[in-house]
């Protein structure tokens, strides 16, 4: 008998000796790797650290020739597995918290315009779904989101305040690029939501109002030079604008009264 033909028939036993004993072998593989879980991992990042590259390569390889069943697959023990995936995933990022979200940076920066692309096609993909997740989150922590909102009111718009001021132009090139490309988008979008919730806003808005009065006049008080200062200056930066603003309104007063935004507030009560 040559070598091969011993090897072949090691493996022919070992084979039929699992298939006739399959639970008994799990059973036992499961024993020893709980015996030996730090070794065995320690011998696994040693390898993967003296292969890394060849690994990779090896798993790309693979991905790319078997995507979606490696997809399919994946989706199907997750959904077997939810809740102990999820914890498994909880406390791995618990542990490696810092160093997660530093990969997780030095990738977006790496690979920015590439992340942005295929976020925007997911979004465009599913859209229905996306909305229908947010909404039923929101509803499921509104008041949890409150409470904390109340309980951490200060330091939540302190933090707002300095990531805005350290991003200041940043954010308004960003907000002012987005409403350009897609304005009547927007403008549709608020007419509709605004039409559909006109008397729930309006009861917001007077209730808002009535609850934060008196912290409104307060903030005015001890911030009176600053708002004063800085209505000033945006008004000698646009006065072209604001004084355009003021003739159309003055217009509107005699010409179509119905569409001036303070004579519709005075109407509506």
């Amino acid at each position: 008998m040559t070598l091969a033909e011993l090897i072949e028939k090691r493996r022919a036993y070992r084979r039929a000796y699992r298939e006739a004993n399959r639970d008994r072998v799990k059973d036992q593989r499961r024993a020893y790797r709980e015996a030996n879980r730090d070794r065995i991992n320690e011998k696994k990042r040693a390898q993967y650290e003296a292969n890394k590259d060849r690994v990779k390569e090896k798993q790309r390889a693979y991905y790319e020739a078997n995507r979606d069943r490696v997809k399919e697959k994946k989706r199907a023990y997750y959904e077997a597995n939810r809740d102990r995936v999820k914890e498994r995933q909880r406390i791995y990022y618990e542990a490696n918290k810092d160093g997660i979200k530093e990969q997780q940076r030095v990738y977006y920066e790496a690979n920015r315009d590439r992340v942005k692309e295929r976020q925007r096609v997911y979004r465009e993909a599913n859209r229905d779904r996306i909305n229908e997740q947010k909404r039923a989150f929101y509803e499921a922590n509104k008041e949890r989101r409150r409470a904390y909102y109340e309980a951490n009111r200060d330091r939540i718009n302190e933090k707002k305040r300095a990531q805005y001021e350290a991003n200041k132009d940043r954010v308004k090139e960003k907000q002012r690029a987005y409403y350009e490309a897609n304005r009547d988008r927007i403008n549709e979008k608020k007419r509709a939501q605004y039409e559909a919730n006109k008397d729930r806003v309006k009861e917001q808005k007077r209730a808002y109002y009535e609850a934060n009065k008196e912290r409104r006049r307060a903030y005015y008080e001890a911030n009176k030079d600053r708002i004063n200062e800085k209505e000033r200056a945006y008004y000698e930066a646009n006065k072209d604008r604001v004084k355009e603003q003021k003739r159309i309104l003055n217009l509107l007063k005699t010409t179509n009264p119905e569409l001036h935004p303070q004579l519709k507030k005075e109407a509506n009560g």
